[in-house]
């Protein structure tokens, strides 16, 4: 399954730095194939939230970022298929 990117409040960081703080971590972990761009996509998700670039939000409380799921924008795959073993 195929989320958007989020980013989680830490009570002090604006939401760009927590985007630009994900965006440093996925950079690493992809080669630098991957990145959350900051851009118009970005702001209208946020605002359909009621949030803002420069807000800072409360410790633990996340957000959208982006509306698409696109691995190279940001999204991440998450497996949600059972354990399945063989004996």
């Amino acid at each position: 399954m195929r989320r958007p990117p989020l980013v989680v409040g830490d009570g002090v960081s604006t939401i760009a730095e927590l985007i630009a703080k994900q965006s440093r971590h996925r950079q690493a972990a992809t080669g630098r194939e991957s990145t959350i761009p900051v851009d118009e996509e970005a702001e209208r998700c946020l605002a359909a939230a009621g949030h803002s670039l420069d807000e800072v939000l409360a410790e633990g409380t996340d957000v959208i970022v982006r509306c698409s799921a696109n691995l190279h924008t940001g999204g991440t795959i998450h497996n949600v298929t059972g354990a399945c073993t063989r004996r």
